[in-house]
C-alpha cells in the first residue's frame, strides 16, 4: 500500500481526467525532446476522443492512480488482449508524479506478469518508458529513431560514383 496514491479500476467517468494526464505527459515529453507542440486541448480531445473511447470500451485492463488526499487522477494505463497478444495501449503518469512508484503500480496491474503469449507496446521515444517496458518483459522489435537538424551539403572523398 502507498500512502500517497491508490490504484483502482478505471471507468468511463475517468475519461476526461485521464485525457488531462495524457496531455500533460505528452507536453512534458515534447519539451524534454525539444519539440515545439502547442495543441488546442479541446480540439485535440475532440479528435482523439473516439480513439480513447474505443480503447476504454475494449480494454482488457484499465487502471487509474489517484492522489489519496485530493482524489485527483495522477496516472492511468490500459491494455487490450486479442488471441494471445497483450498490448499496452496507454500508459501515462502526470509529470509531477513520475518516478514515485505510480507507473510501476499501474503497470503491474495493466500488464500482469505471465499474461499474454506475446507482450507488446506500439511505440515510444521516451527512454525512461522503454526501460520500464523492458523490465515488464517486452522486447524491442521495431525501435523508433529520429534524426533532427538542418540538412547541409557535404563534400566527401570517395571512389564511388554519386548519382543524383
Amino acid at each position: 500500500m502507498n500512502d500517497a496514491f491508490r490504484i483502482r479500476r478505471g471507468t468511463g467517468a475517468d475519461s476526461p481526467r485521464a485525457f488531462d494526464v495524457f496531455l500533460a505527459s505528452a507536453l512534458d515529453l515534447m519539451v524534454r525532446q525539444g519539440i515545439a507542440w502547442d495543441p488546442d486541448p479541446k480540439a485535440l480531445q475532440a479528435r482523439l476522443g473516439p480513439l480513447f473511447e474505443h480503447l476504454a470500451s475494449h480494454a482488457a485492463e484499465w487502471w487509474v492512480a489517484e492522489d489519496r488526499g485530493t482524489d485527483e487522477v495522477i496516472g492511468y494505463a490500459r491494455s487490450v488482449e486479442r488471441g494471445g497478444l497483450l498490448e499496452l495501449s496507454e500508459f501515462f503518469v502526470h509529470p509531477d508524479r513520475q518516478s514515485a512508484g505510480v507507473g510501476a503500480a499501474l503497470l503491474a496491474r495493466v500488464f500482469p506478469e505471465g499474461r499474454g503469449e506475446v507482450r507488446a507496446i506500439i511505440a515510444t521515444t521516451d527512454v525512461r518508458a522503454q526501460a520500464r517496458y523492458y523490465r515488464a518483459g517486452t522486447v524491442a522489435r521495431f525501435p523508433i529513431a529520429s534524426l533532427e537538424g538542418t540538412p547541409q551539403a557535404r563534400v566527401t572523398d570517395t571512389d564511388l560514383e554519386i548519382v543524383r
